[in-house]
């Protein structure tokens, strides 16, 4: 039976198993999980106890796993031990661990943390994701709501903490507790690394603040735009290091790239952008503009003026956005869905309200600032709204065959700088 290191049996106590060193078998010969024990004889290897300790187990009916030195016959006892080609852990009663162990304790307090597979198995997870709830010493809120979590632990059994990792050639991103994290987070770095971590300066939603994590369902578009920038893009231009990781936790996490990603905001659904390092668009990629990531457009309006601050050391960029979020170009004119006009010429926009000549006047200022010098068209002062440009000159356009009309000022405007124009004779109207 169960007996100590000085001889002593233990077999008429509840807990025999644990204050033993060694298990010799019954008197007679049976068999247990498939392995006959000779009786009287000392076994070595694995051993599995059936008759529960309440210590374990409330009910006292759980099978225990214990592991006796192939040599010495002893019970291993608080240490890990390589079994075969796996690792498995025992505890200071010499019974198997499974789950969250602590394989290091400081002054009572886990310093590291490992994850043996469930209780029939017990060994050492290495290389590999896991699903599981976080033991109490990791996330005391998620261990008390029995919520599962997904880490990845590497060679050493160790959870991924506190940093970036790229897996099967894509990226996450862990926290303090080893909690892989998805949505949108701001990070402390301007590309994705194992060197990038949460940034706590950032974080919104109940109980994130700190975390640098933004909840979707609390964050609306307009928070997304005031945030504070924090990091450059390879041009130098100040941004936010804003990222996204899939909000499918269970199923996905993976760190998300290129120009059409759809995010639920408190406020609706939005297409963002994301270089392939990550990062947030802020300004202009391949003829769209983005803001904080967002992906500006004419929305119900179908054209509509939008601008962004702090963009290549401009104070603030103006543009006219499409439907699919592409930009007006120069020397062009489009229609809104109220049939306003606008015009684009030399870097300036004029928005020409809806009339029976509405497009003409368009084509017309386009016309002008095509065939002379912009620079002696147009003369600025500093970007503050919208402003109606003044009538110093007369513009003609052509509605018939004869007929010429001139251009009605009071109906032309602009979104950017003060103008002021030139005369138009001689300009080629």
């Amino acid at each position: 039976g169960w007996v100590d290191a000085g001889g002593m049996e233990y077999n008429n106590e509840d807990n025999a198993p644990l204050y033993a060193t060694y298990f010799f078998g019954p008197n007679d010969t049976t068999t247990v999980n498939g392995v006959t024990y000779t009786g009287g004889a000392m076994v070595t290897g694995w051993y599995n106890y059936l008759d529960g300790i309440d210590i374990y187990d409330d009910e006292g009916d759980e099978s225990l796993w214990f592991y006796f030195n192939t040599s010495t016959g002893k019970k291993e006892v608080n240490k890990e031990k390589r079994i075969g080609s796996l690792y498995y852990h025992f505890d200071l009663n010499g019974v198997m661990d499974s789950g969250w162990t602590e394989v290091a304790t400081q002054g009572g307090v886990a310093t590291d943390s490992r994850y043996y597979s469930g209780s029939e198995q017990g060994w050492k997870q290495r290389n590999t994701w896991v699903w599981a709830v976080p033991s109490l010493e990791l996330n005391d809120v998620d261990y008390e709501n029995d919520q599962y979590r997904w880490f990845y632990v590497g060679s050493t059994g160790r959870p991924t903490i506190n940093q970036a990792r790229r897996i099967n050639s894509k990226w996450y991103i862990f926290d303090e507790d080893g909690i892989m994290r998805s949505g949108l987070v701001v990070l402390d770095a301007n590309r994705i690394g194992t060197d990038a971590k949460l940034d706590k300066n950032y974080g919104y939603g109940d109980g994130l603040e700190g975390t640098g994590r933004i909840s979707t369902e609390a964050a609306d578009a307009e928070y997304i735009k005031s945030l504070p920038n924090n990091g450059e893009d390879s041009k130098g231009n100040s941004v936010l290091n804003l990222y996204y990781f899939s909000n499918d936790e269970e199923n996905d996490g993976a760190m998300k790239t290129g120009t059409n990603v759809r995010i639920d905001l408190a406020d609706g659904t939005y297409t963002f952008g994301f270089a392939k390092n990550g990062q947030a668009y802020h300004g202009v990629n391949n003829k769209k503009l983005y803001n904080h990531g967002i992906l500006l457009d004419g929305g119900d309006m179908r054209y509509d003026v939008a601008t962004i601050d702090d963009v290549d050391d401009h104070d603030a960029i103006w543009y006219v956005v499409g439907p699919t979020g592409t930009f007006a170009s120069n020397n062009s004119t489009v229609k809104d869905a109220d049939d306003n006009y606008y015009a684009v010429v030399g870097g300036y926009i004029f928005k020409v309200p809806a009339d029976d000549y509405a497009s003409r006047i368009a084509r017309a200022i386009v016309n002008i600032g095509r065939y002379d010098d912009p620079s002696g068209v147009y003369a600025g002062g500093s970007m503050d709204g919208t402003h109606e440009v003044p009538s110093g000159s007369e513009w003609y356009i052509k509605v018939g065959t004869d007929e010429y009309i001139p251009v009605d000022y009071d109906k032309v405007y602009r979104s950017s700088y003060d103008v002021t124009i030139k005369n138009g004779e001689g300009l080629g109207v």
